[in-house]
Formats: C-alpha cells, sequence, structure tokens
C-alpha cells in the first residue's frame, strides 16, 4: 500500500506492506495488524515543495499515526534510504536505528578519478579479466536470465542463504516487467562462451543501484562480478547517473561482501531502519501472549532485540 498525504503542491509519501498479526501462534484471536517495508532501500518520500517545511512534517507524522491507529496497527518496521536519508521525515515518532553503512561510487568525480579510487587488487583483476578476453553483456533481451537465476541460486546455495534469500524465476521476470521512471538491467560476465557471473541493477531518477548478483563456483577466484560491477560503473556515467550504489554487507555488517563492494569506492552511507510501536498498551499486550505461548511450549521468549518482538 502507499500512505499518500497531501497540502497544495507539498506532498508526503509512504509505502509500506500490511500484515495481519493472527497468523502468528499463540496470537490468533487478535484482530491486530502491523506494517513492514519490502526488501531494499524504501521509507519515506516527500516533494521537493516539503522536504525543509518541519510545520508540514510535523501534520504529515500526525496523519500517518491517526491513519495507523484507525488501520489497528500495532507496530510499523521499515528500513531508509542510505543516499536520500529519509529517516529525517521521521525524526521524533519511534526510534531510528543506525545499523552500519553501504557503499557508494560518486559518478559525478571523472571517470578515470573514480577507477583511482579502487582497491590496487580490484583493479588488478579487472585488467587480468580484460586480458582473458573475459566479455561483459548488457543483456536487455534477457536471453540469458535462466542462466543468471541459475548462477544467482547457486550463489545463495553456497553462502548458506535464508530461505527469503532465494527468488524465483517468475520474481526476476516481474522486476524487468517494471516500466518508467524506474528499469531493471542485467549485465553478465562471460568466458570462453560461459556465462559466469551476473547481476541485477535497478536505474531510477539517477541512482543505479545494485540488486542482487552470483557467480559460478567454479569461477570465484578470478572475481569476475568485479569486471560486471566496473563495467556497471562505466554505463551508469553514459546514461547520466549520479550516484551507483552498491549497498551493504549481510544483515548491514561489515562482512565479506561488503568489504568486496568497499573496494570499489570510499564512500560511505549511514543506513537506518525505523522501528515505531504505534499502540503501546497494544504492544504490550500482544508481546506477553506471545511469552505465555512460549512458554507453554516449554521454550524460552528470545532475544528482545527483534522487533516487533511478538513476531519472534
Amino acid at each position: 500500500f502507499l500512505a499518500f498525504f497531501q497540502e497544495g503542491d507539498r506532498i508526503a509519501a509512504f509505502p509500506y506492506l500490511l500484515r495481519h498479526v493472527n497468523s502468528i501462534p499463540g496470537l490468533e484471536s487478535g484482530q491486530w495488524r502491523d506494517v513492514t517495508s519490502v526488501y531494499g532501500y524504501p521509507g519515506p518520500l516527500v516533494s521537493q515543495t516539503a522536504a525543509s517545511d518541519s510545520a508540514f512534517i510535523a501534520r504529515f507524522q500526525q496523519a500517518l499515526h491517526r491513519f495507523f491507529t484507525q488501520l489497528e496497527v500495532v507496530s510499523v518496521f521499515s528500513r531508509l534510504h542510505p543516499i536520500l536519508q529519509n529517516q529525517r521525515w521521521l525524526q521524533g515518532l519511534g526510534d531510528l536505528v543506525p545499523l552500519g553503512h553501504t557503499v557508494g561510487i560518486d559518478l559525478s568525480l571523472p571517470p578515470e578519478q573514480q577507477w583511482a579510487q579502487y582497491r590496487s587488487n580490484h583493479r588488478r583483476n579487472i585488467r587480468q579479466l580484460r586480458r582473458a578476453h573475459a566479455r561483459i553483456i548488457h543483456d536487455q533481451d534477457l536471453h540469458h536470465l535462466e542462466r543468471f537465476v541459475a548462477l544467482y541460486t547457486e550463489t545463495m546455495r553456497r553462502v548458506q542463504a535464508d530461505s527469503p534469500y532465494f527468488f524465483s524465476l517468475d520474481y526476476f521476470k516481474s522486476l524487468f516487467a517494471i516500466g518508467a521512471p524506474a528499469s531493471f538491467h542485467l549485465f553478465l560476465c562471460e568466458i570462453d562462451g560461459e556465462i559466469v557471473s551476473g547481476c541485477v541493477f535497478s536505474l531510477c531518477q539517477g541512482i543505479v543501484q545494485y540488486h542482487l548478483g552470483g557467480t559460478a563456483s567454479a569461477w570465484l577466484k578470478k572475481a569476475p562480478m568485479k569486471l560486471v560491477f566496473d563495467a556497471v560503473r562505466l554505463w551508469a556515467n553514459e546514461v547520466g547517473a549520479r550516484w551507483l550504489h552498491l549497498g551493504g554487507g549481510v544483515g548491514s555488517t561489515e562482512d565479506s561482501l561488503f568489504r568486496f563492494k568497499a573496494g570499489f569506492s570510499p564512500v560511505r552511507f549511514p543506513f537506518y531502519v525505523w522501528k515505531w510501536i504505534v499502540q503501546p498498551d497494544a504492544y504490550r499486550e500482544l508481546v506477553e501472549a506471545r511469552r505465555l505461548w512460549y512458554r507453554s511450549q516449554g521454550r524460552h521468549f528470545p532475544d528482545a532485540s527483534f522487533f516487533p518482538s511478538y513476531r519472534q
């Protein structure tokens, strides 16, 4: 859904997923709902006319509170956008929690300066791949989509990813069916006639965003993904984008994935999530009911750091 608030030429909007709480064991009798966000970097948007209008933002927040209360929403969780820094329009509404950083390439710099900011081993690997006649394919007709999905699935199995990180062929087809102002693009690396690596990127309003990627296990040591990222950087420059946003690590940690991305640029963006208890009394009741359910199963209630904690 989209919550949409407007006063004249001032607009604020918040995309969200609405869930029923009564699907949770121990909470079947309740009629409460909660809100979460899609995977990626969403959060609220406001028009340029309203971005610095604190009175308008306050009225938007008040209207959002009334709206979610009427919908019997107990809590709200949303990931936020590192480049847009849209947590600034949620100040005072719940908790804004910094989880780490993401990596971006500043495309306003000359392309040769962008290249100079790569870590030396990234530049070396890319040169080696070029000498090996590795070829980049911008697959706009999706001839190799099934091969890419196989590579992506192989990668998720190799890193023992959780089930939500596995996506079907139909999911990827739906991405590429999305129309303007956003578009999705598939870039692949081919070596000796074999597709060995690939990534999906989106382009929207000057931001090229890395979404998902994969590499064949047999080619990991050659690091073909580095050549893919470099090709996307050059393409992003050609289409006049402002940022190439590579994202962060798994679970916002500075893991091996983060360190790989960090080798392309020194630019870091803070990544926040939003946790808002809309109706505190109802929230406490749900947490207590869930605690009792765990006790009835002979189990301990898990770590309370999860939000909302009744969904642990």
